[in-house]
Order: structure tokens, then C-alpha cells, then sequence
């Protein structure tokens, strides 16, 4: 049975090659969703028209109880493509190493700043396939501009190709940097539970053409942690770190009080951490469900709002 393991966090360039490998028409399931009594007929049931189509089966790395299983079957001899497609591939378990005795693995980690140019090939490679006419500096400001964010640098070009040629300057002018005050807003306002002002100031957010939700997830993400890491060591330290990192001590104090908010009820470190986790996972959720072509802006509003619950609990 061809098997192909595509792991790694770039699910932009992953999905591309499960198209890649498996054609137009693939089967697409995620193992998590899957009863162990349902891969038999999934993995070796044939069709009545034929023998079935390619099989992707996405996150097995989340479907431990069902790795077992998926070796013994996938260990049948069959014509018929299988493409297990996965954020991670732990080399510890036995899945793994059986994985990587019997299917062709390939990574797919995400891009950064120091491996740009690689990202600017893919994305000016997808371009010219949607037919989108982008220049080079265009695409390398948007991944600037977006942290290098490939689906959100996809969404911007689709957008942006109504104007036509989309070019560096045309860039700069539809996607201004939304400046962090916005992001530390909608945190303070879902902190303090300030629900009628939040759903007031994301629907502001919304309605401007020039303000990016996937931008403004990443500022949140970066507000979240700063905010968290301040409200964790406490007033005493926080001359210290202003001192230290060389940041204005107002932003510090106003960091750290937001951060002790976020903290609402966790008594202990142990609470905090729990808190902290269930914090950044609605912040994850939210990334997550935009690249299921979730709307951004609900996303964020769902995640803001599991703060407000979480914090008020």
C-alpha cells in the first residue's frame, strides 16, 4: 500500500501536498472522529464501482488508542494511496518508528523570517496558480505585515486581487499595521468582563477595510502571554523587568494588572497554570477555526468570549 506521512505545522504547504499526492478527489477524514470498529471498511473496504479512492487521514497524532490498530491494517498489502496528514509525529512511540520503516515522511515545518525566501517561492508559486498577479516585494511585505502566515497572506491576496496588479504600495495602503492598543483593549474589556464594549469594538474592527483579524489574533497572542508572564511574578518584580528589558514601566504595570485579572480565582501556581493553559488554548481554537475557513471575525469574538467565561468563573 503506497503510505505517504506528511507531518508539520505548516498545514498551508501540508494540504497542498495531500493534493499533490492524492488528486482531486480524495477521501479527507480525521482519525480523532473515527470509531475503532469504522477503519477496517475505511482502509480495506473496496467500492462497488471499483477499488477506493485516496485516503487522507488527517491528526492520527491525536487518535493514540487508534495507532495500534492503523499499524496492523495499514500493514496490508494494497494498490490504493494512504496519506496520514499530522502537526506532529512523536518519534518515541512505536507508531512513529513504524511509520517511518514503512511510508515515505516528509516535514513541513512552518516558515520564520530566517526561511522567508523559501515562503515568498511557495506563496508566488500559489499566486501564479490562482492567477493572481503579485509582485515579490508585495508578497514580502504581507508576510512581514502577517507574520508569516501563510493562510492568512492567501486571504489577503484573494482580496486584494480585485484591484488588480497588487503591488508593495497597494499593500501598505490596505493593510496598515492595527497598532497593539487595539489588541490589549479587547484583553482588558474581556478580563474585566466588559461584554456590551467588547461586542461594540470588534464590530468596529470588523466593519474597517483596514484593520486585519488574522493580525490582530497574532497581536492578542503576544498581549496574552506578555500580560501573563507579568501578572505571574508579581508587583515586586515589576521595576525589575522594566529595568531589565528596557520597557516603559507603565506598560509593564499595565501588563502585569491585566495579567493578574486573567489570573481571577487561580489561588496557587498550580491554578495559574491551568488558568494560563485554558487561556491560550481560546486564543488557539480561534487560529485553528480560521483555517477552517471559519469567518475571522466570529472566531475572535467566540475566543474573547471563552475569556470572559473563564475569567469570571
Amino acid at each position: 500500500m503506497p503510505l505517504h506521512v506528511l507531518v508539520g505545522k505548516n498545514s498551508f504547504v501540508r494540504f497542498q501536498a495531500e493534493q499533490q499526492l492524492a488528486g482531486p478527489s480524495p477521501r479527507i477524514v480525521r482519525a480523532p472522529e473515527l470509531a475503532p470498529s469504522e477503519l477496517p471498511n475505511l482502509l480495506l473496504g473496496e467500492t462497488l464501482f471499483g477499488p477506493p479512492q485516496p485516503l487522507v487521514l488527517r491528526d492520527s497524532d491525536e487518535a493514540t488508542a487508534l495507532q495500534p490498530l492503523l499499524v496492523k491494517l495499514l500493514d496490508e498489502p494494497r494498490e490504493d494511496v494512504v496519506i496520514l496528514s499530522q502537526n506532529t509525529l512523536d518519534n518515541r512511540t512505536a507508531f512513529a518508528k513504524w511509520l517511518k520503516q514503512h511510508a515515505d515522511v516528509q516535514q513541513f515545518p512552518l516558515y520564520n523570517e530566517k526561511t522567508r525566501r523559501t515562503l515568498l517561492d511557495v506563496m508566488q508559486q500559489w499566486a501564479q496558480q490562482q492567477g493572481v498577479q503579485v509582485t515579490r516585494a508585495a508578497l514580502s511585505e504581507l508576510a512581514a505585515r502577517l507574520q508569516d502566515d501563510q493562510w492568512a497572506i492567501a486571504n489577503e491576496l484573494e482580496r486584494l486581487q480585485v484591484e488588480g496588479d497588487i503591488t508593495e504600495e497597494l499593500v501598505r495602503q490596505q493593510l496598515p499595521l492595527p497598532p497593539s492598543s487595539d489588541a490589549f483593549s479587547l484583553l482588558d474589556m474581556a478580563a474585566s468582563g466588559q461584554v456590551k464594549q467588547l461586542h461594540q469594538r470588534l464590530e468596529e474592527l470588523g466593519r474597517s477595510p483596514l484593520v486585519n483579524p488574522y493580525q490582530t489574533l497574532g497581536l492578542l497572542s503576544s498581549q496574552l502571554m506578555t500580560a501573563l508572564a507579568a501578572g505571574a511574578l508579581g508587583a515586586p518584580a515589576e521595576s525589575e523587568i522594566a529595568r531589565d528589558f528596557g520597557l516603559p514601566a507603565f506598560a509593564v504595570r499595565r501588563s502585569a494588572s491585566l495579567g493578574r485579572r486573567l489570573y481571577a480565582g487561580a489561588a496557587t501556581e498550580r491554578q495559574q497554570r491551568e488558568q494560563a493553559h485554558k487561556l491560550v488554548q481560546a486564543l488557539a481554537e480561534a487560529d485553528h477555526a480560521m483555517k477552517r475557513s471559519v469567518d475571522p471575525w466570529l472566531a475572535l469574538q467566540q475566543a474573547l468570549m471563552r475569556i470572559v467565561q473563564i475569567v469570571q468563573v
